[in-house]
């Protein structure tokens, strides 16, 4: 398995926004590639965290096809974040 995170701040007021064009532009995106398990937000409890945008893949080869691909360049912005990477 091979996860992928992104680590981004926000602007006051625009979690309700970030979190609907997410979960409706970007998951449906992200789940439709080959070898995606699953793909999700975590949001911190206080305002003014970091927001974590996760996905997982089968493999590290499946999440760098799909951040080449069509389908990630022509995702809304708040999907394309540079990621810092984890292997397990």
């Amino acid at each position: 398995m091979f996860v992928r995170l992104g680590s981004f701040e926000i602007k006051a007021g625009v979690l309700e926004a970030l979190r609907s064009t997410y979960n409706t532009e970007c998951v449906p995106l992200v789940r439709a590639a080959r070898g995606n398990i699953d793909s999700f937000l975590l949001e911190p409890i206080a305002a003014g965290g970091a927001i974590i945008a996760c996905t997982m893949w089968e493999t590290e080869d499946d999440a760098a096809r799909y951040a080449l691909s069509f389908a990630s360049s022509r995702a809304p912005s708040v999907c394309q974040w540079r990621s810092a990477q984890a292997a397990s």
